[in-house]
Formats: C-alpha cells, sequence, structure tokens
C-alpha cells in the first residue's frame, strides 16, 4: 500500500511512477488538496503573512480515471462546523466541513462506525468512472452545498453565508476506485530517451493484470495534527479529537488486507455528532437566509442611490448642490439604510439565539431523557410493590 499525502506541485514522471505502481497491483490511498492550510512551506508567502495554503492533485491518474479535482471547495450549510472567529465567539464555516453518518458510506466495512470526519475546504471529486472502472463514494457532502473560492471561504465565511446558493448536488469528498485500471501515459514514460538501450522496458505497462483498488479523498489536512488530535504538552499525549485517525487506519488496512476479512476491521468513532441537530440548524438557516439576502439586497440599493445623488464641484470646494426634494430624498435614504443595517443584524442575532437555543434544547433532552425515564421506571415499580404489600 502506498500512501501519498498533498502531492503539491508533482511532475509527470511521478504520476507515472504511481501509474504503473497501480497497474503492477499496488494499492494506492491519495489525499489531495484544493486548499491545505497545513501547508506552510508556500513558495511565495504574501506580505500580510497570513497562510492561504496550496493545492495538489493528480491530474493525469484523475483524468485516466474520469475524474477532475478543481480548485474550488465545497461550502455545505448541513455540515459545517463552528469556529472561534476575529471576535473570540463561535462563528459557523461553511468550507470547514463536519461529517456524520449521512456524509459517510455506512454500509462500508471501513466507515460503518465512523461518524464524526473533519475536512478542512475539502475539494470535490468530480466527473464518473472511466471504462472498467467502478465507483464507490466513501465520503461525501450534503445537497445543500456548492463549490466557493478556496480563499474566501477560509477568510471570510460570513459572505459565502451571505452569497450561499444551494446547488441540490451531493459532492464526492472520497471515492474508492475498483477494476482494471488503464495507463494515463499510453504513450510510455514521459522524457524517455528513444536511444536509452531500455526503451522497451520505459515503454511500462497499459493495463493492470488483474482487478485493483485505488482510494481517493478531497482534503489532505484532515491528517493534520490540529485537526486531529488534542496534544497534551505536558504529558505528551494525543486525544483523538474526531475519526479522522481511525478512518485512515481502517482504508489502510482495508487496502492491504484479504477482501474476506474487510468486515472485521472497522474502528469506531470516539464521539458522536448530533445528527438531527445539523439538519434542524441547516433548515433555520435557509429561512432567515432569504431575508438576509433582500436586506443586503436593499442595502446595496439604497447605497446605490445615495451615490447617484447631484455633486457639483465649484472651484477647489466640492460640495452637494440639491433641491429641497432631493435633500429631503437624501434624508430618507440615509434613514432607509441605518434602519436596514439595525434590521438586518437584528435578523442575524435572531439567527444565531435560535440555532444556540435549538442546540441546547436537544442536547439537554439527550442528556436528560434517560434519567427521567429511569427515575419514572423506578417510582412505578416502587408504587406497584408498595401496592402488592398492602394487600397481602
Amino acid at each position: 500500500v502506498l500512501l501519498v499525502i498533498h502531492p503539491r506541485d508533482i511532475t509527470d514522471k511521478a504520476q507515472y511512477a504511481l501509474d504503473q505502481f497501480v497497474l503492477r497491483g499496488g494499492r494506492l490511498v491519495a489525499f489531495v488538496d484544493a486548499l491545505c492550510i497545513s501547508d506552510t512551506q508556500q513558495k511565495q508567502p504574501n506580505p500580510m503573512g497570513l497562510n492561504f495554503g496550496t493545492s495538489s492533485s493528480l491530474p493525469k491518474l484523475f483524468k485516466a480515471w474520469g475524474y477532475e479535482f478543481g480548485s474550488q471547495v465545497v461550502a455545505d450549510t448541513q455540515f459545517m462546523k463552528e469556529l472561534r472567529g476575529r471576535d473570540g465567539r463561535p462563528q459557523p464555516v461553511p468550507g470547514f466541513l463536519f461529517l456524520n453518518s449521512q456524509g459517510v458510506d455506512a454500509n462500508d466495512a471501513a466507515l460503518a462506525q465512523v461518524d464524526d470526519v473533519w475536512m478542512p475546504f475539502a475539494g470535490a471529486l468530480q466527473g464518473s468512472a472511466a471504462p472498467g472502472v467502478k465507483s464507490e463514494p466513501l465520503l461525501f457532502s450534503s445537497k445543500n452545498s456548492q463549490l466557493v473560492d478556496g480563499i474566501t471561504a477560509q477568510l471570510n465565511p460570513e459572505k459565502v453565508l451571505q452569497d450561499f446558493k444551494e446547488s441540490g448536488v451531493t459532492y464526492n469528498l472520497g471515492v474508492r476506485l475498483s477494476g482494471r485500471f488503464k495507463s494515463a501515459f499510453p504513450d510510455g514514460k514521459p522524457g524517455a530517451d528513444s536511444e536509452d538501450t531500455n526503451a522497451p522496458a520505459a515503454s511500462g505497462l497499459k493495463e493492470s493484470a488483474a482487478d485493483n483498488v485505488v482510494y481517493v479523498f478531497g482534503d489532505a489536512d484532515m491528517l493534520a495534527n490540529p485537526f486531529t488530535v488534542e496534544i497534551n504538552q505536558m504529558f505528551r499525549i494525543a486525544t483523538p479529537l474526531n475519526a479522522n485517525l481511525s478512518l485512515l487506519q481502517n482504508i489502510v488496512e482495508q487496502a492491504s488486507g484479504d477482501d474476506s476479512l474487510v468486515g472485521a476491521r472497522s474502528r469506531a468513532s470516539v464521539r458522536r455528532p448530533f445528527t438531527v441537530v445539523q439538519e434542524m440548524e441547516a433548515t433555520a438557516r435557509k429561512a432567515y437566509q432569504a431575508r438576509i439576502e433582500e436586506l443586503d439586497k436593499k442595502l446595496q440599493d439604497l447605497q446605490s442611490k445615495l451615490s447617484e445623488m447631484q455633486i457639483k464641484k465649484e472651484g477647489d470646494t466640492a460640495r452637494i448642490i440639491m433641491s429641497p426634494e432631493q435633500q429631503q430624498a437624501l434624508k430618507n435614504f440615509t434613514d432607509q439604510q441605518v434602519e436596514t443595517r439595525k434590521e438586518l443584524r437584528k435578523t442575524r442575532r435572531n439567527l444565531r439565539q435560535d440555532v444556540d437555543a435549538l442546540e441546547n434544547r436537544l442536547k439537554w433532552l439527550n442528556i436528560a431523557a434517560m434519567p427521567l425515564v429511569v427515575a419514572v421506571v423506578g417510582i412505578t415499580l416502587a408504587v406497584v410493590r408498595r401496592r402488592k404489600m398492602a394487600a397481602r
């Protein structure tokens, strides 16, 4: 099994080596990334000192397998995670995916008990498998998703939410390809010298002799320490934050093990997310989003009207020359702008309060329901027993 993580700027020769490895029967597990924020080795650091991330792909191999992997990331309002914002308060980040059991193929042995996967700014594997190859989605988004610019998703998640338009498409975030693979380099090794005495051998295999398996995931950050474990610096103990490492171990073991033993190899998730909460939060956000978009459009219209007011320049002094009617219109536009901004802030605050109240209510219900049921059953049994004793 060969594990490839974030192959940034991979050469054709390296892709050819991977291609031949797969055709010879080797199992490949690849984690590519549309925006790898864990990669700090950027070629040209930006002047602001921010880490805008880097991208990676296996373009030649993906094309031969029937897939494309672009530079956009998947934003999902159902599977989005909350992170600490600039003001220190939790902020929903639609590009930081938090997959529960509804974003995982629970029928697969390697994923049967994995339902807590973090994927920061993951890319989508788009397309359909090439002839002779079968594709099985392992990780995927909800239909409340769309593809967005990676830098915007990272630096301005609020903008992504404001402009969000769900595509109704379930994007593949991780797939398993199986079957007989054909070479992505039918003309042989790239850059091979025709006068080389080893030229016949350099032509390489054109197709795999038997069925093989390849795993591809659209995110590499999901394997980095900050997104997988919490490390106790004093005792140097790492505690899992999610099921990401279990997913990796399960996939590697499934790829390396005998097919008949696959069903016995599945590590469970360390914690289980509230799937109902995520669904209801997405519904609540969708209900508020229409009003937020309406207010945003109204605010833009008002700003346009204010900028269109007649301004004339006299000498070195710029001043506004308006009729009384225009002055009143300007005052009305300004007042409307202030009120619209207030209503927009109130709507967003109400959305946040509704989401928090919903989550807290369901959490308390889950926490309190079982003790309450036990208490009711215990009291009922005590009353029944006392009545039986009294009847004797």
